[in-house]
């Protein structure tokens, strides 16, 4: 899949009949059915609507699903999904004070590029009549690279300049993701009576680095002189948190 006209993604019938899910839910499938997505969730390029600026994706993926005999039921899946969205827009604002009018100008661009990558596993596994076993994993890894750059004008009710700001952002951020869990089913000879237990683990890791540049100027006597102040900033994230 790929377009340049604004459209995120497939739709989530789509990506359910791509994954195996919609198969799963069709046969009753047994245990959980793995599909954690949401419209904040980078990691599927799913199609939500509402999507400013201009956009250009590419997102393509494989699947295999295979049931081995009566006992073993295999559904796998691999997604790659590249997205990349600049935003710009000018804008003039008003504000209406006792002492005049003030007028703000202002133009802000955004260019964000995203790689993502998405391995999904889930085994059924019966190991007798009366046990079995489910796994699901999912896997998943993103890099994004983030620039932004505003400017800023305002002037008061004579029009003369009265401050000035421009601030420059770029942020390089990169995270891996893995959870499963691990259903245990055990049936009694008496009917009616069941146990099962869950086991569940994750791993994730993230890390970012941004730098940011901020200029702001002041102006007196009618926009001929004035201040400036200059903010740099260098900021490093790394957060691995496993259970």
């Amino acid at each position: 899949m790929g377009n340049n006209i604004n459209q995120a993604g497939f739709s989530i019938d789509d990506y359910m009949a791509f994954s195996g899910a919609m198969r799963q839910m069709m046969g009753g499938g047994g245990g959980r059915i793995q599909l954690e997505f949401n419209s904040d969730d980078n990691s599927i390029p799913l199609d939500f609507g509402d999507n400013q600026g201009f956009l250009r994706t590419w997102a393509g993926g494989l699947n295999f699903n295979q049931e081995f005999g009566a006992k073993s039921d295999l559904n796998t899946s691999y997604m790659f999904s590249n997205a990349d969205k600049i935003y710009d827009r000018n804008s003039t604002r008003q504000s209406f004070l006792p002492g005049g009018n003030f007028t703000t100008t202002e133009h802000t661009n955004n260019d964000n590029l995203t790689n993502n990558h998405r391995l999904n596993l889930s085994l059924d596994q019966k190991l007798d009549s009366f046990n079995s076993v489910q796994v699901n994993t999912a896997f998943i890894y993103t890099d994004r690279d983030a620039i932004s750059g505003s400017s800023s004008q305002t002037f008061g009710p004579d029009m003369l300049l009265r401050n000035e700001g421009s601030r420059d952002y770029r942020s390089l951020a990169t995270g891996s993701n893995l959870n499963g869990n691990v259903l245990f089913r055990h049936k009694f000879a008496k009917k009616g009576r069941n146990f099962s237990t869950n086991f569940t683990f994750g791993l994730n890791n993230n890390d970012s680095e941004s730098t940011s540049l901020a200029k702001n100027t002041f102006y007196t006597d009618g926009g001929q002189s004035g201040s400036t102040d200059t903010i740099a900033q260098d900021q490093f994230f790394k957060n691995d948190v496993g259970n």
